[in-house]
């Protein structure tokens, strides 16, 4: 049996089953001045403009105290935190207070919560 579920049932869901709200807290980052500056944007800029460049925008999370930066190079997700430790999807979910076995994507997830133009 399959079930369609719609944006607004699932941002519902989401919060009611693990009370989180992502609402406002990611962001889209297509240049080095759009880069969080807890992730040293002006001691990183050749490494920010090279994955920019070569891979396409960045998303920011904003997590419980701790901020994410995702990218999607050459098929692999890149997963880090503000201290550059890197994370899996499952990880970047479950610091984000989301299950991980739930079949979301962090595409899906960046979709649900972030209105592009």
């Amino acid at each position: 049996m399959k079930f369609l579920i719609t944006e607004s049932k699932l941002k519902q869901f989401i919060e009611k089953k693990f009370g989180v709200d992502l609402t406002g807290k990611i962001k889209k980052i297509e240049s080095i001045g759009d880069i969080p500056n807890v992730f040293n944007p002006d001691t990183m800029e050749r490494e920010y403009r090279y994955f920019l460049k070569n891979y396409g925008p960045m998303y920011a999370f904003k997590g419980d105290g701790k901020m994410f930066l995702y990218q999607k190079q050459d098929g692999i997700n890149l997963i880090s935190d503000q201290n550059f430790k890197l994370y899996s999807v499952c990880g970047l979910f479950e610091e984000l207070g989301i299950e991980c076995g739930m079949g979301l994507s962090i595409r899906e997830l960046i979709d649900l919560y972030l209105k592009e133009n």
